[in-house]
């Protein structure tokens, strides 16, 4: 895949909602290993089966993503409505690493992360935190100053 393949729509059922996106997406190269969910805070309840739902349907193995009150597509944004926006693409395996979630553990989250930095040379990390976890500005900072010639993004 040379790029991302990305759709959008809003519905008042989430199942609805994820297959108007799949059916934007088109199709679905065997090669796309990565997806971005992203939901207004209307399906927020039904994050787990959403990602469930579309792991089975593309058989894109890693997916990542975040509750939003407002979420935005190609040309479109969503307040307060129930929408989902997609995005896939497609990475060497050797290049991503999904974080794990955090645990009761956080330094050593931090060190297993910084282990796997340190093999890498460049970085360009999307973190999704929530916002609810105390460790998370902390852990942030600390992931911040282990990536070397890299940038962290997200919220």
């Amino acid at each position: 895949m040379k790029e991302f393949l990305a759709a959008h729509a809003a519905a008042s059922r989430w199942q609805e909602a994820a297959d108007a996106c799949l059916a934007g997406l088109g199709h679905i190269p065997a090669e796309a290993n990565v997806g971005f969910l992203y939901a207004t805070d209307a399906f927020a309840g039904a994050l787990p089966e959403i990602f469930a739902y579309l792991k089975e349907r593309t058989a894109v193995a890693h997916w990542v993503g975040t509750v939003g009150t407002g979420i935005c597509g190609n040309g479109r944004e969503y307040h307060d409505e129930p929408a989902i926006s997609l995005l896939i693409g497609s990475f060497p395996e050797e290049h991503f690493r999904i974080l794990p979630p955090l645990t009761d553990k956080p330094d050593a989250f931090v060190r297993a992360e910084r282990a796997w930095l340190a093999r890498h040379d460049h970085h360009f990390g999307i973190l999704h935190g929530d916002p609810r976890e105390t460790q998370v500005p902390k852990l942030l900072g600390e992931l911040g100053e282990a990536v070397r010639g890299g940038f962290l993004v997200g919220g």
